[in-house]
């Protein structure tokens, strides 16, 4: 848990909602990346160390979940509608993005419809939340979520006018009315308005206690065995991706 992880990390493509192989280009399947890690390595016997151009260097988030021993690190996280949406489509174990994309309209339909006897994606999550130790004043939320990329999680870019140079990862809140979210939606995920009832801004430190919900952080999700769930995210490490 040092300031940076100093051993290179190696990342390959895996998950349906992995965030991290958009924002590093990986050519071929999981196997093809990791014979180009074995000729790289091979390439090094004589003392060498990786190229710089191989190395990449990322913020991450820690997450401190109440009953782990250890903070998780991470790359985003979310809860709440996106959290409902991603544990369907690992629940369907969806391959392409096309049908991913299904789901997810098919899901946003029910939501606009109000079909809440048969889902459950209507319902807010209930949750406090501290942002950098100041109480957000709303209680109710459709989308909590973090993340070290300006494109967070589900196609939703929300972020707008932020300080790119400010230390911290990215933290949104949408707490308002669904009929506004909907009606300006292209407005918001291109990061052109920031959404009233909402946090849309650069964090260091945000605590979170939910009620009946569930964690998804970068593609794993979480669900808690107590009625309560409590996290408390912070800016992790550095670490040294290798792309290969």
């Amino acid at each position: 848990m040092k300031d940076e992880i100093e051993i290179p990390i190696l990342h390959g493509k895996a998950g349906s909602l992995n965030a991290i192989p958009d924002k590093i280009p990986l050519k071929g399947d999981l196997d093809d990346i990791m014979i180009r890690f074995r000729d790289l390595l091979d390439s090094m016997k004589d003392g060498s160390s990786i190229p710089r151009d191989n190395i990449r260097k990322f913020s991450t988030i820690k997450l401190h979940i109440k009953g782990f021993e250890r903070p998780i690190l991470c790359f985003t996280f979310f809860m709440g509608v996106p959290f409902l949406i991603s544990k369907k489509i690992v629940e369907n174990r969806l391959k392409s993005k096309a049908k991913i994309l299904q789901t997810i309209y098919t899901i946003i339909a029910r939501f606009v419809i109000g079909e809440e006897g048969k889902d459950k994606f209507l319902k807010k999550i209930k949750a406090e939340i501290f942002v950098d130790g100041q109480k957000y004043p709303y209680l109710q939320h459709y989308v909590v979520l973090g993340s070290v990329f300006r494109e967070p999680a589900l196609f939703f870019s929300p972020f707008a006018e932020v300080d790119k140079y400010k230390h911290g990862f990215f933290f949104f809140v949408y707490s308002g009315d669904v009929w506004t979210a909907l009606k300006n939606f292209r407005t918001y995920a291109t990061g052109k308005k920031r959404p009233p009832h909402s946090f849309s801004d650069i964090a260091s430190e945000v605590t979170i206690k939910a009620y009946n919900a569930g964690i998804n952080h970068d593609g794993e999700l979480l669900e808690s065995n107590t009625n309560i769930l409590e996290i408390r995210a912070e800016t992790g490490p550095i670490v040294n991706l290798i792309k290969v």
